[in-house]
């Protein structure tokens, strides 16, 4: 593309964003193709798109998505992005923002409202369908499309923290390290990328090949630090931050059968393996009196700056 004396506004980005997906699109096998075959990523891809679609109208209801974890996980954003605030920004609320695998947009819409950012937060995921929610927000902005394509499309120093919530999962190594070697020319100099996930082997109750196909999508915290810094990010840390939590035992298969996270979608699970999964879970966990069961939820948060 031809160079433009000034940067683009937002919504032009957005424009050339949507624009360079449908090219994507039209290339898919040439842009998916990566360690494992691209027949089977594809599969893996269109069950993922799938999942999305199916758990649209409940995935805000669950209780990782309710008021509690939503809290904490709030918390935590704020007092690591006020930790690592660019030098001479006096004020948090003129922070530029991108959610990226914003989901429904709910997170994001939080995030403004909370730290009371004068610009809209810009929502960015795959999943028109989660979109769709994200549009009805206040204080956010959509963008449909992968995480990839974002990053080579960013327009440089765009903005001064982006924020990769519970999706890096979906990326296999290679894509992880192209996402933050091209990621890190849309952030500001002094802005910050910061990473919430989930470590491998939680606390949750789990039947045991679910615990499998967590512990193969979840990559270590000490990987994802390597990556960043081999894109050129610095001062680079982690920090896992715990809450207790207390969730009726129905409650739990439920949220199991209704597949909320995609751990539990049909890409691992067939109906039938997944009702002997719940089967397990019932046997293998006894609920405390209250008919509850206690674990701990624990927030990998993963910090990197841009100089």
């Amino acid at each position: 593309p031809s160079e433009a004396p000034t940067p683009p506004s937002r919504r032009q980005f957005a424009m050339a964003a949507r624009s360079s997906v449908r090219a994507f699109r039209s290339g898919r096998a040439r842009a998916t193709a990566s360690l494992t075959s691209s027949a089977v990523k594809e599969k893996v891809h269109d069950h993922e798109t799938q999942h999305y679609k199916d758990v649209t109208s409940v995935y805000d209801s669950t209780f990782f998505y309710g008021p509690e974890i939503k809290a904490f996980q709030m918390k935590i954003l704020k007092e690591t992005v006020l930790k690592g605030i660019i030098t001479g920004k006096d004020n948090i609320a003129d922070l530029s923002f991108a959610d990226l695998g914003g989901g429904t947009g709910v997170f994001s819409s939080l995030i403004h409202k909370t730290l009371g950012l004068k610009k809209n937060i810009l929502c960015i995921d795959p999943s028109e369908s989660m979109l769709s929610k994200a549009k009805e927000l206040e204080g956010v902005d959509t963008l449909c499309c992968g995480a990839v394509e974002f990053a080579e499309g960013v327009e440089g120093d765009a903005f001064d923290v982006v924020l990769m919530k519970e999706m890096i999962h979906h990326l296999d190594l290679k894509e992880t390290s192209q996402v933050f070697s091209k990621l890190k020319r849309g952030i500001k100099s002094g802005g910050q990328c910061i990473l919430m996930t989930r470590p491998p082997d939680p606390n949750y109750p789990f039947f045991e090949r679910a615990m499998e196909v967590w512990n193969d999508n979840a990559t270590p915290s000490k990987v994802i630090l390597d990556l960043l810094s081999k894109a050129g990010f610095e001062k680079g840390s982690v920090k896992v931050h715990s809450t207790p939590v207390v969730l009726n035992k129905e409650k739990w298969k439920e949220m199991v059968r209704s597949r909320f996270w995609s751990t539990f979608s049909r890409a691992h699970f067939s109906d039938k393996e997944l009702g002997a999964g719940i089967e397990e879970i019932d046997k293998k966990y006894e609920a405390n009196k209250d008919g509850s069961l206690t674990f701990e939820e624990r927030m990998v948060v993963i910090q990197a700056f841009k100089q």
